[in-house]
């Protein structure tokens, strides 16, 4: 409590109206003095998908070293059954495709201060692969990814993208219209 904290007590005393008409603080969720979201240390203390908030596209990558981030980063933490899964989503979620459809979900593109939503990424339609066709272009996407991941290159990142319009039967036609929107 704030009475344990005398000198912060005196300092935020004088705000306190203005503390008080925080969200979290009129739900009751958090006490006028506090200036944070509190998040518990398993959300950060796991291995996770990191996405970058302030973007008009998605760009995330894989965080395996257990770091904090600040709020302008979106944290992905997949539950036990789907993380043999991660470098497959991030692949996905990197790829031309899913970069044409969230622009197309979101109209976030040319805004001054564009920003990736999670209620956003969740209407993004992540295919598990069930068929052994699906599972094969999955295996490809996931070793793509990591490999991308150590050494970027940019045929590489052709041959994901490819292999991403296969898994999802994307035309000849609908890739050109794709490849010419996200130039």
């Amino acid at each position: 409590p704030i009475d344990d904290c005398p000198n912060i007590a005196k300092y935020l005393k004088p705000f306190k109206d203005k503390l008080s008409q925080k969200r979290e603080t009129q739900k009751g969720l958090i006490p006028w003095y506090s200036l944070h979201w509190p998040r518990k240390k398993g959300l950060f203390e796991t291995q996770k998908i990191l996405l970058r908030q302030t973007s008009d596209t998605l760009i995330c990558t894989y965080d395996e070293d257990n770091n904090y981030v600040l709020n302008s980063i979106i944290v992905i933490v997949l539950g036990n059954e789907y993380k043999n899964l991660s470098f497959y989503i991030i692949g996905l979620l990197n790829s031309k495709l899913m970069r044409y459809i969230y622009r197309q979900i979101t109209q976030e593109s040319g805004r001054v201060f564009p920003e990736v939503k999670p209620v956003n990424i969740r209407k993004l339609p992540i295919i598990i692969p069930e068929s052994k066709k699906d599972r094969l272009l999955m295996e490809k996407i996931n070793i793509l990814t990591m490999e991308l991941r150590i050494n970027y290159s940019r045929e590489k990142k052709i041959e994901l993208d490819e292999i991403v319009f296969d898994l999802y039967d994307i035309t000849e036609n609908e890739r050109k219209t794709i490849e010419s929107v996200n130039q």
